[in-house]
């Protein structure tokens, strides 16, 4: 049963299809910008693996290449994705969506930035700070369905594409879920 796979010839270069689009750049950046708009609160030791979370973040948008970059910002910007966005001790998602009362919280566990602000002035920048998040959300989406169609549109110039690597796993997988009851929205696999 576990056997039910599918045999497809690839050529020697691999025959993967890289397209790049005029709002590559502009993803990447809206993406840097959207992980800016994160702060991380809890106990000494959560603050500590959350800093390690940002310092990751900050190196992957410092050596990541341009492509991989808007994939994880198109990611992040979906529902599967923000989870890997935020975290579990993000305090703008808490705040906005009931889970934490920014008033009881303790000092030691807001994040650094607010610590010295009056409750006040941590209220106005956590609400900045959602509001930017909304924006850039929506402003990556929009972009990213425009990149989409460009790519589409690329690949329909080129001779082959149907024949690419890319396209040859991405029909497989969709067919194999379809016999498991899964349905793929996308039409291609870039």
């Amino acid at each position: 049963m576990l056997n039910q796979g599918e045999y497809f010839q690839v050529e020697q270069s691999g025959s993967a299809l890289a397209v790049t689009s005029p709002f590559d750049e502009k993803i990447a950046a809206l993406s840097r910008e959207l992980d800016a708009t994160r702060l991380f609160y809890g106990d000494a030791d959560k603050q500590r693996e959350m800093a390690g979370k940002s310092a990751a973040t900050d190196k992957l948008n410092a050596v990541a290449t341009v492509g991989s970059r808007v994939k994880r910002a198109m990611f992040n910007t979906s529902v599967a994705g923000e989870k890997n966005l935020l975290g579990d001790s993000e305090l703008v998602d808490a705040v906005a969506n009931g889970r934490v009362d920014l008033a009881t919280l303790a000092p030691e566990a807001l994040p650094a930035p607010l610590r010295q602000m009056s409750k006040d002035e941590q209220v106005k920048v956590v609400k900045e700070k959602a509001d930017a998040r909304a924006r850039l959300n929506a402003e990556i989406q929009d972009l990213g369905k425009q990149r989409s169609q460009f790519i589409v549109a690329d690949l329909k110039t080129r001779a082959g594409s149907a024949d690419s690597l890319d396209d040859k796993i991405y029909n497989t997988v969709k067919a194999q879920a379809a016999k498991k009851g899964l349905k793929y929205e996308g039409a291609a696999a870039h």
